[in-house]
């Protein structure tokens, strides 16, 4: 008996929609609670008007390309979805290097910090996958 290879086949596509999840539950954070967000980094500074608003202004930034990402994974145009993936790819490393820096700067690992560098790891492996195998993507 033919096995079906369309029953077998790995869905990443999944991995994106959990990414979309995550990033939608830090613009509520972001949006309505900028100060837990804030203390999250770390508690030693205060929270400036100015460093709440930009905290705001992120996450509608955030909100933007998450809705972009969700977008393109329902079209499922692998095309449209490489050029997104792509773009994230690129942030992923700037993301990491700013992390790093702000720990530096901070002189301190918070767990948030730490957490944003392994989840980025993690997706950097996921998407770099998918740029080399798009079949694994799980689209039709």
């Amino acid at each position: 008996m033919e096995k079906n290879t369309s029953d077998t086949k790995i869905k990443l596509k999944f991995v994106f929609y959990l990414e979309g999840l995550i990033n939608s539950t830090i613009v509520i954070i972001c949006l309505f609670f900028p100060n837990f967000f804030l203390k999250q980094v770390t508690s030693s500074i205060p929270s400036s008007i100015i460093a709440i608003e930009m905290v705001r202004w992120y996450s509608i930034l955030l909100f933007v390309i998450t809705f972009i990402l969700m977008g393109a994974l329902i079209i499922e145009k692998y095309e449209f979805f490489k050029i997104i993936l792509i773009g994230y790819l690129i942030g992923d490393f700037i993301q990491i290097a700013a992390t790093i820096y702000l720990a530096i700067r901070l002189a301190s690992w918070t767990f948030a910090l730490i957490f944003t560098i392994a989840i980025t790891i993690i997706l950097v492996i996921f998407r770099i996958l998918i740029l080399l195998k798009p079949n694994l993507l799980g689209f039709r």
